[in-house]
């Protein structure tokens, strides 16, 4: 046995331990070390690595799971490109495409329920019906689809157990689960075909609401579980009381950590994203506006130097950029522009967040020409895509998206400026966005159209 081989099967032993230790303690440490082993186990494997889809995967896996477990919404596009890269690599007879396509369609609707792509949320339901036509019935990825597809979007996509749950619910003289035991209990039943599974966690979480009364250390926790899977219920049957009764829950997690507390900040995002998610299904602008006050809030919990500080000042700037294209308020649009410019700022070159700033920072500046003509702006969002470019070098799961965005930019200009060599570099640019972009690739399309 070679070196590497030894050294990828350690690194990817290693990742996968980590991960389920995870997943039993919800320790963060062990889920950045569980990162760090699976990408140091895909560096070892190049392009034409047989391990190298299985590495990708695992990769996406857990990127995902820190996702969900951070709630850092912006890092979504990392794992949905890797598990994109990982099912280009697996044909149509290889024994692992059916699970990389679920898994690929989890995290697409995870994106479309923060962001509301609804290209995330077509492509998510073509990836599930696939599987559905190519399983068996019986099949536990095949139930898993189904339960996907009824849903819409499911909050949680991890290696979740799939162990019946047949036992009874607890007398009410006996103690409520636990927070973390109603969460575990809550992630089984989304994986089982039962219509009626969602209430049943629901319920329990009431009951154990009951228990743990105001003053209790359990009540936040159990207030915003309750709120997330009250949202889920609502994207499954569309009933308008879910969705408020979430808020309202989530308003009360928010009173039981008055100004001062030390953990205020996570029920600010979790209440502000709740407004939002309902302003984009209601279009009350109150409910905006509200969000963006409680952003504001959450981003001046973290000064300079705080750890999450990039992430709020993300957070904001795509709630005002919302705010921007509803009623059309430049300072809006400045400010959503200001924000991610400081967050670039604490993301420098080598930080994962980097690229996906860079990227949305040149969207935004592309929008402010359009409004204000202003040239600058245009070459900068232009220049901010070609550092956005240089980031993702020949390989990386994202740069097919970078090349075409970048296309597109030089093509914008093109038709302002009518200078041919803009022109001929946007044609250049998509073409190699489509050869990135194989035969059964989801956006292959999109490329055709725009080249």
């Amino acid at each position: 046995m070679s070196d590497d081989v030894r050294a990828l099967l350690l690194r990817t032993d290693a990742g996968h331990r980590l991960l389920a230790r995870y997943r039993r303690t919800q320790n963060n440490k062990d889920l950045d070390q569980s990162i760090n082993h699976f990408k140091r186990a895909s560096d070892l494997c190049p392009m034409d690595h047989p391990c190298r889809p299985a590495a990708l995967f695992n990769l996406a896996t857990a990127k995902f799971a820190s996702c969900q477990a951070n709630g850092t919404y912006l890092d979504l596009d990392i794992p949905i490109n890797l598990f994109q890269e990982a099912l280009n690599l697996r044909p149509t007879d290889h024994p692992d495409r059916t699970v990389t396509q679920f898994h690929l369609a989890i995290a697409l609707l995870s994106r479309f329920a923060q962001r509301g792509y609804q290209t995330d949320a077509d492509t998510a339901q073509e990836l599930l019906s696939e599987v559905l036509d190519v399983c068996h019935a019986n099949n536990h990825i095949h139930r898993a689809a189904l339960i996907a597809i009824e849903s819409s979007a499911l909050h949680s996509a991890g290696s979740i157990s799939t162990n019946d749950l047949g036992r009874e619910r607890p007398a009410a003289s006996m103690l409520p689960l636990l927070p973390n035991q109603l969460l575990d209990r809550a992630e089984r039943c989304l994986r089982i075909d039962d219509p009626h599974a969602l209430d049943e966690v629901i319920s329990l979480h009431y009951d154990a609401l009951g228990y743990y009364n105001i003053g209790h250390a359990c009540r936040g926790q159990l207030l915003c579980n309750l709120g997330l899977f009250l949202q889920n219920r609502f994207i499954r049957r569309g009933n308008d009381d879910d969705l408020d009764q979430a808020i309202a829950l989530l308003r009360e997690a928010l009173a039981l950590c008055p100004v001062g507390h030390t953990y205020r900040s996570k029920p600010l995002n979790n209440l502000a994203n709740q407004l939002f998610f309902r302003f984009q299904h209601r279009g009350n602008e109150e409910d905006l506006d509200e969000a963006i006050a409680l952003h504001r809030e959450a981003l001046a919990l973290c000064p300079v130097g705080h750890t999450d500080r990039s992430k709020s000042l993300h957070n904001l700037a795509n709630l005002l950029s919302s705010r921007f294209k509803h009623r059309g308020n430049d300072e809006d649009l400045d400010e959503a522009i200001a924000l991610p410019m400081e967050a670039l700022a604490l993301c420098p070159v080598g930080h994962t967040d980097r690229s996906p700033l860079l990227h949305n920072l040149a969207r935004r500046l592309s929008s402010r020409f359009e409004h204000r003509g202003n040239d600058e702006d245009l070459d900068e969002a232009i220049a901010l895509h070609r550092e956005a470019l240089a980031l993702c070098p020949v390989g990386h799961t994202d740069r097919s998206m970078i090349l075409n965005n970048l296309a597109n930019q030089f093509f914008f200009r093109f038709q302002h400026r009518d200078n041919d060599e803009d022109l001929d570099e946007a044609i250049a640019l998509h073409r190699k966005a489509l050869a990135l972009r194989p035969v059964g690739h989801i956006y292959r399309s999109m490329s055709l159209n725009n080249l």
